[in-house]
């Protein structure tokens, strides 16, 4: 059971004529001071680092993960999407307080997700914690994963090229190879990708980079790859949605 995947964004609009801007950018507040407080705004790609404890094995356990998200904001209201395989939950944003919650599917059963956390370091930090309950027709577990994270700030990345990689599932004893010929245009990707083990070959490939993380799969969303871009090689984690099964995969750039 993969209990919790997640990734944000921020920015951060300083105005002093909040107002003349409302429209355009967040809501306009008061202090108790009567001064103008202007909201932040929170778009993008995060990558954030997790501390995720849970009891679904019958005993205490803790252990670490990496994971991406984004999110898109429209005034103090929030659409979170988590990555690789593109779950969305709703939250809010009030000043630097966030909040979301939703229900995923996740593996056999269903992951219900409620977190609250801040954002700090003007718009491009965030730190939080999520309370989960995994729950399927037979079992149920609970646990919470600690979030620190930080917003993509770079420009993207090239990642235009053909690509060879291999992936390994993590909850079946698969594994296999891949291959990607991408082509980007700013930070948008098209081309052709091929996964021979599900019968996927030359199939349309659309994506996304922002920064160095880079998110791409077919068009029909049958396979989705999330990772990090450094230099010619890039890593990550996949989700093949068919067979509920996700894992890990290492690409190099021919």
């Amino acid at each position: 059971m993969k209990p919790i995947r997640t990734k944000i964004i921020w920015h951060y609009p300083v105005y002093s004529m909040c107002a003349a801007f409302l429209l355009m950018f967040s809501s306009c507040e008061k202090d108790n001071n009567n001064n103008n407080i202007t909201a932040l705004t929170i778009d993008g790609f995060w990558i954030v680092d997790e501390t995720v404890t849970d009891n679904c094995s019958g005993i205490t356990e803790t252990g670490q993960q990496t994971e991406i998200f984004s999110v898109e904001q429209h005034n103090n209201d929030l659409t979170v999407t988590l990555y690789p395989n593109g779950d969305v939950v709703n939250g809010t944003i009030n000043h630097s307080n966030i909040t979301w919650e939703g229900t995923l599917p996740s593996g056999s059963g269903q992951l219900d997700i409620d977190f609250t956390g801040t954002v700090s370091g003007n718009g491009n930090q965030i730190h939080g914690t999520a309370d989960w309950i995994w729950h399927s027709d037979s079992y149920q577990c609970s646990g919470t994963t600690v979030m620190s994270g930080n917003k993509v700030l770079e420009e993207s990345l090239n990642f235009e090229g053909e690509w060879n990689g291999t992936w390994e599932s993590e909850d079946y004893s698969y594994e296999g190879i891949f291959s990607a010929n991408v082509t980007q245009v700013n930070s948008l990707l098209s081309g052709t990708i091929s996964v021979p083990e599900i019968g996927m070959y030359d199939a349309a490939l659309e994506g996304i980079i922002s920064g160095n993380v880079v998110y791409f799969g077919d068009i029909d969303e049958i396979i989705q790859f999330v990772g990090i871009l450094e230099n010619n090689t890039a890593t990550g984690t996949y989700s093949y949605m068919s067979s509920t099964d996700e894992g890990s995969w290492i690409a190099e750039r021919d």
